[in-house]
Order: structure tokens, then sequence, then C-alpha cells
């Protein structure tokens, strides 16, 4: 059981998470951010966010559109809230003005547009606002690495982007 762990799990929502029982966890602050406290060692990193975890700071930003959309069922197995709303942007907006649109790490579900080409596919359009936000972000953002996992591969996505999958990788600077 991962609660019983000695080490701390922390993680983003994806776009196949159960939006409901993820909602009913109670939100706390960890690190400097808010979370959803799962266990005394696993934590869901809302969306907006920045944590400094180790002397390292990492903004944080799940979510993602479901392409299998259409053979998913409301509230059983897909949920809206797979998607930022305007709060979620709102969030990240206070939290990147506080830290001068600076962090070491960036740490999202999707990829921003122009990187999701740099893979090799193309941009859903119906994830557009979220990838195209991220794409701002990108110019923006003073980051070293950027890190998402959606697209289930594991691969440099442009300079210092990075889709991961099932390959752990060290952080380093």
């Amino acid at each position: 059981m991962l609660s019983r762990q000695v080490y701390t799990i922390a993680f983003v929502d994806g776009n196949h998470e159960d939006f409901s029982i993820l909602g009913e966890y109670p939100v706390s602050e960890w690190n400097g951010g808010q979370v959803h406290k799962i266990a005394d060692n696993i934590y869901h990193l809302m969306r907006g966010q920045l944590f400094t975890i180790e002397g390292k700071t990492f903004f944080t930003m799940g979510g993602a559109y479901s392409i299998d959309k259409y053979r998913r069922v409301k509230g059983i197995d897909w949920w809206k809230e797979e998607l930022p709303n305007s709060d979620d942007y709102k969030a990240a907006d206070r939290t990147l003005s506080k830290c001068g649109y600076k962090t070491d790490y960036v740490i999202t579900h999707t990829l921003p547009q122009s990187s999701i080409h740099y893979i090799g596919r193309v941009p859903d359009m119906h994830d557009l606002e979220l990838t195209g936000y991220l794409d701002w972000l990108y110019e923006k953002l003073d980051f070293k690495k950027w890190f998402a996992g959606h697209f289930h591969i594991n691969k440099q996505a442009r300079g210092n982007v990075w889709v991961l999958f099932d390959e752990v990788v060290r952080i380093e600077d």
C-alpha cells in the first residue's frame, strides 16, 4: 500500500482522474502550495501552485483533454474537471506573479502546444485553451526544466521540455 511507504508521493492530476473522489480530500498547504492530502505521504499538487521541495521550486498545472471522451461516461470514467477552469488559471496567474514568473521546474500533465509538434503529434483542437496557455507560459516563464506525461512516451520534446511515461529521471541543474 502506497500510504505505508517511507517516501513522499506528490503528483499532478491528468485527464483520467476520478475528480469526484479527488475533490473529497481536504485541501491543505504543503511546501508553499495547495494540495489535496490523500495520506500522510501522498499529495495531489493542485493546479496553478508553486511548491518548494528540497530548496527547488516547482510550478504545477495538471489536466488535459481526453481524446477518447466519446467512449467514456460522465461521472464514471470521465469528468469535466479534466481541463483547468478559470479559477485554476487565475490561481496560476496569482502564483506566478508573486514569484516573478520564475521557477526551477514546471510539472504539467500535457505539453505546451508547440512542444506537441516536437514529439510528432498534432495538438487536439479541444485542448487548445490549455496547450496554448502552456505555450504562452513556455515563452514567459524563466525555468530550468519542464516535465509532462500525457503522451505515454519517454522523449525529450524540445530543449528543456521532457515527456516521461514510465521512466524516472533525477532532477539536476
